[in-house]
Parts: C-alpha cells; structure tokens; sequence
C-alpha cells in the first residue's frame, strides 16, 4: 500500500497548494475523484467498526479480518486514483511538445512506482 507525502510539494509538476488541497492538472483541469468519495464513506465506516471491536475485545481473526478488508479497500481507491492519473495528466504530458513536461511526469511514475514497494 502506498502512503503518500501530507505536505507542501516542493517538485514543480504543476500547480498546486498541498496534498490535503486542491491540485490542478498540468494541463489546466481540476483532478475529480468525487466518485472515490462513497467508497471512503464505507472505508470511514469500516474503521470506526474495527474501532468498535477493539474496545468491545473481540476475537483477534475478526479483527484482522475487518483490518485486511478495510486495507483492501483503500487500496482500491489508491489503484482508482492512480489510474486516472495515468490516464490524464500522464497521458496529455507525453503526447505533448513539451520534452520537460513528459521528463517530469516519466520521474513522477517512477517515484510513485518505488513507493509502491
């Protein structure tokens, strides 16, 4: 699972304020995963019940059960997200004119990539 930097970006791969903000793509449009938003919910959902069995003592493979669901769900959005990346701002950079534009974003992949480790 990846887990993502919370911060101030100090890269210059286009505009942005920070990663709890919005963040524009480097062709000018505004990133829209509102349809990851109902799945979060249930994923929100999901921890307040884990939550809930902890302090309930319930049995240890249950528990683990609920933590790997919720794990898998959010890595199902990570993969919604990163698709759509992939299938936008990457895809307009390197079929753009702009070689540095199609360098960054070749570098960006490759430091998501590493972090998927």
């Amino acid at each position: 699972m990846v887990y993502f930097h919370h911060g101030p970006r100090t890269t210059d791969h286009g505009p942005r304020t920070t990663d709890h903000g919005p963040r524009t793509t480097d062709h000018g449009g505004a990133m829209d995963h509102s349809a990851q938003v109902p799945r979060l919910n249930r994923i929100e959902g999901q921890i307040r019940g884990i939550s809930k069995m902890i302090q309930e003592e319930r049995y240890c493979v249950d528990i683990l059960t609920q933590i790997r669901s919720a794990s898998s769900a959010l890595a199902k959005v990570e993969e919604n997200i990163f698709k759509a990346h992939l299938e936008s701002c990457v895809k307009d950079s390197l079929e753009g004119d702009d070689r540095q534009d199609r360098e960054a974003k070749v570098d960006e992949i490759l430091e998501i990539l590493s972090k998927f480790r």
